[in-house]
């Protein structure tokens, strides 16, 4: 979302989770391939587990990218979360994404998490976190505050969810009382 914020028409706020702070991060992941997507353009990797295609276009563009400049020139708010146990990307790259970043800005420690949320709680505290968090910036019927939304049922996480995000995956409502 860091590089994508720029060309999204009504972005106001951006949230990270375990993102790094140079995007060539990535390729580290996956170096003992780097030879193989040279020659042949393409090669199968594993990241955190899960098996992906990397092709070549995608390398050339991940040492493309400004990501500095874009976190420096960001002007939106921005929330960074990140685990300090994270083995994939390492807390400092949350640390540098703060440090580059205008205000507003949030930093969030997700103390006992994985790089991927796959403890449900910490996936729970995540969400949470990030919902209360952008309706702030969201404004999505008065001023998004607590009197704003008193007597109804539409804040984030209990019958609907407002708030879209880099993942296009589709989460049903989860109704908590």
């Amino acid at each position: 979302m860091l590089a994508a914020a720029e060309r999204v028409p009504g972005c106001r706020a951006v949230a990270t989770i375990g993102a790094p702070y140079d995007p060539a991060h990535v390729t580290h992941q996956f170096h003992e391939s780097m030879h193989l997507i040279e020659a042949d353009g393409e090669a199968q990797v594993t990241l955190a587990g899960r098996q992906f295609r990397i092709r070549r276009q995608f390398i050339d563009d991940v040492f493309g990218q400004p990501q500095a400049q874009r976190i420096a020139s960001l002007k939106r708010a921005l929330l960074v979360l990140h685990a300090p146990l994270d083995d994939t990307v390492s807390v400092d790259n949350a640390s540098a994404i703060f440090g580059t970043a205008k205000h507003p800005k949030s930093f969030v420690s997700l103390d006992t998490a994985d790089h991927l949320l796959r403890g449900k709680a910490d996936a729970m505290y995540a969400a949470d976190v990030i919902a209360a968090w952008a309706l702030r910036y969201l404004n999505l019927a008065g001023d998004g505050t607590a009197a704003d939304r008193a007597g109804r049922d539409d804040r984030p996480g209990i019958r609907s969810w407002p708030l879209c995000a880099g993942d296009p995956v589709r989460r049903a409502p989860v109704d908590r009382r």
